[in-house]
């Protein structure tokens, strides 16, 4: 994977990583950092670990893990390190297992925005906020509700768990069209000719008119 260390601000996007262990690492980049349209794949590890990051743009990416220990992403500091500014928007967080994102170490007070994101876990904890787990997206919008007002919690129906692009029409839409990037991993536009909305995640995309059957309520 892609380990950065000790660097100066700088633009991580469009990517495809897919890794045995963690596919993006970052740790002690000073300065403003965006990292936007990446497709982050890990069998067994984080998909991403930022490590005593701050001031980080965190735009339209795709991250997913399918291991048994480590979450989706995770933001991590201590008591010597500082953290602050994180824009979070505009992505999709998935675990086949275990949390979707994880804070360690630092409050969710480090997110200036946090919205229009697309939460998935297979387990039983979706997020893992300093300690205080939550098990779906409901009761951590009703803990904070500052945050996520518009993000959705089910499964994004990637391609494949090598894959992923969209094949389904759960998240179509779901983006917030503020946010400054204007194409995607691909290189299509944002958002594509004749809509007005983007979609989460590195994937714009036009729904099937088949899409499949998930995240169907009883």
């Amino acid at each position: 994977g892609l380990s950065v260390r000790g660097s100066t601000a700088g633009d991580f996007v469009n990517d495809k990583s897919s890794e045995s262990y963690s596919a993006l690492y970052s740790q002690n980049v000073y300065g403003k950092n965006r990292v936007s349209n990446n497709m982050v794949i890990s069998d067994t590890d984080w998909g991403i670990y930022f490590l005593y990051e701050t001031e980080v743009d965190f735009f339209h990416n795709s991250v997913a893990t399918y291991g048994t220990t480590n979450p989706a992403v995770q933001i991590t500091t201590n008591a010597t390190n500082n953290i602050d500014n994180f824009d979070v928007r505009n992505n999709v967080f998935y675990s086949a297992t275990t949390e979707a994102l994880e804070l360690g170490g630092v409050p969710d007070t480090i997110f200036t925005k946090m919205d229009n994101n697309v939460f998935y876990t297979g387990g039983s904890t979706l997020l893992n906020i300093t300690a205080s787990a939550y098990a779906d997206l409901l009761s951590y919008q009703t803990a904070q509700p500052a945050f996520n007002a518009s993000s959705l919690d089910g499964d994004p129906q990637f391609l494949s768990t090598t894959d992923l692009h969209i094949v389904g029409s759960f998240i179509n839409g779901a983006g917030d069209i503020s946010v400054p990037i204007t194409v995607d991993i691909d290189g299509d536009s944002r958002p594509l000719a004749g809509s007005t909305v983007v979609d989460p995640g590195a994937d714009e995309f036009n729904p099937p008119l088949c899409p499949p059957s998930v995240n169907l309520g009883a």
